[in-house]
């Protein structure tokens, strides 16, 4: 049948009703088709994306809130030359001074040769990779005088007949869990350069046991945080046996503690023994989870502010944004000169001047969209588009946008917690998941130990060392 039979078959009403339907399904059409269009519009520098999803497009606009470097690349005021040094402890020496004269071959007496001046230049290279091996023989011996058995004992940590010793257990450790080496990566380094063999079980006992030894440094550093003024949290996903968990971080400037959640939100922030005790300032996203239930102040990162406003006005073309985004920069280069004048804080009318510059923008723009924007209703809710979502919640919190500027020990974004677990998501593309959620955990444990031993400038091999010979070496807190 052809469509003008159909249509002199139905009635008025069904054609009317048939009209309708076609109307509601063109609208949830160009809903999808905007949400898609969003979805490859958006990258690293508009939204939270990382930079390894990004699509190389030739000749798009580069949208970019970083100030060019006036001063040249190299040669920097703050750059430090540093050669290298010559040895005092030296292990070979090759005298190359001639003994006889290479014209008439006249031997060289020795008085000679030592008041001669030399010129020195060393080599410095490493010895044969060889391993150390102790075989420790155990007799017993039966006096012939009294007749009384004198048994020999072996040290408390031999108990089988061969085993690996603290060293190369330490090694293993350091390269799995600092270097981010896996295991079939360290079993083919030790076979090619040590000629040993590893088992991937006994790597695994090894971070197992190096975990439990760990249990006084996350109770400590608990500790240490909630004493905190100031701390980073955030969150990331990871895959964990092909399943979908998260790591949730909170950090300061020196500590570092990483745990691991199968789930984001309320029930990881109540496990967590940090959130739920602490009363005073966390930095982080603007998400409804951190809010109203609990004590502290939550104050908001500019740097995701600064990214959804790179998209609105590269992509929108929405005027208000860009009058933000600079003054979000400026406000923040303020704080950055004074801080370099060993200056803590910013005059009253220029922190007001600031405030009053930020609501006028709101404001004008606000008056200008609620004439343009049709809202569609979504059972309780209404669906706004994202520069919408984005005007209301930076008229909500103003004070949380605009904290830095009034308490200089509050920075600017919340880089400091994303840059933590950024060695966690590189392990997770060097294995791509773990097999199980209990190895996460002890990886988890012992890279918050490395990660707070870095930055306070302390050496990571020789803690982890200290875990297998002496009592742990905990860091400062």
């Amino acid at each position: 049948m052809t469509k003008k039979n159909v249509l002199k078959n139905k009635t008025k009403d069904e054609i009317i009703d048939d009209y309708l339907k076609a109307l509601d399904e063109i609208e949830k059409l160009k809903e999808e088709n905007n949400k898609l269009k969003w979805q490859l519009k958006i990258d690293s520098k508009t939204s939270s994306k990382p930079s390894s999803t990004n699509i190389f497009k030739k000749n798009t606009p580069i949208c970019n809130s970083r100030i060019k470097w006036e001063n040249p690349r190299w040669g920097k005021k703050w750059h430090k030359w540093a050669n290298l040094k010559r040895e005092e402890k030296v292990d070979k020496i090759v005298d190359l001074t001639p003994c006889s004269c290479q014209n008439c071959k006249y031997k060289f007496s020795k008085k000679f040769m030592q008041n001669l001046d030399k010129i020195t230049r060393q080599i410095i290279d490493l010895n044969e990779f060889k391993k150390f091996v102790t075989d420790y023989k155990k007799g017993d011996v039966k006096c012939p005088k009294c007749g009384f058995l004198n048994v020999a004992n072996f040290p408390e940590n031999v108990k089988r007949p061969v085993q690996f010793w603290k060293n190369i257990k330490a090694f293993w450790v350091y390269l799995n869990n600092h270097w981010m080496l896996s295991f079939d990566r360290i079993q083919q380094l030790f076979l090619e350069v040590f000629w040993l063999k590893i088992s991937q079980t006994t790597l695994y006992n090894l971070n197992k046991i190096w975990f439990n030894k760990l249990d006084t440094f996350e109770e400590k550093i608990t500790k240490s945080l909630l004493k905190e003024e100031i701390i980073h949290v955030d969150e990331s996903w990871i895959r964990v046996d092909w399943e979908l968990d998260w790591i949730h971080v909170t950090s300061t400037k020196y500590l570092t503690l990483l745990k691991l959640h199968e789930k984001r939100w309320r029930e990881a922030i109540e496990d967590n023994a940090i959130l739920p005790n602490f009363n005073k300032i966390i930095i982080s996203d603007n998400y409804s989870s951190y809010k109203n239930k609990y004590n502290f102040q939550q104050w908001l990162c500019n740097a995701h502010h600064l990214r959804e406003l790179a998209y609105v006005t590269e992509f929108e073309g929405k005027k208000w944004a860009i009058k933000m985004k600079n003054l979000l920069l400026k406000s923040k280069k303020l704080k950055e000169n004074n801080l370099k004048k060993w200056i803590n804080f910013l005059d009253k009318d220029i922190i007001n001047n600031i405030k009053k510059e930020y609501i006028e923008i709101l404001k004008n723009w606000e008056k200008e969209y609620k004439k343009i924007v049709k809202i569609t209703w979504k059972r309780w809710k209404t669906a706004k588009e994202k520069w919408h979502n984005l005007l209301l919640r930076l008229k909500k919190t103003i004070n949380e946008t605009l904290l830095f500027i009034d308490n200089f020990n509050v920075p600017f974004d919340n880089n400091q917690a994303e840059r933590d677990f950024r060695i966690a998501k590189l392990k997770n593309k060097v294995s791509w998941c773990f097999r199980s959620f209990e190895w996460w955990k002890y990886f988890m444990r012992l890279r918050s130990y490395i990660w707070t031993l870095r930055k306070q400038e302390k050496e990571t091999f020789s803690a982890i060392l200290s875990l297998f010979w002496w009592d742990v070496l905990l860091p400062e807190m």
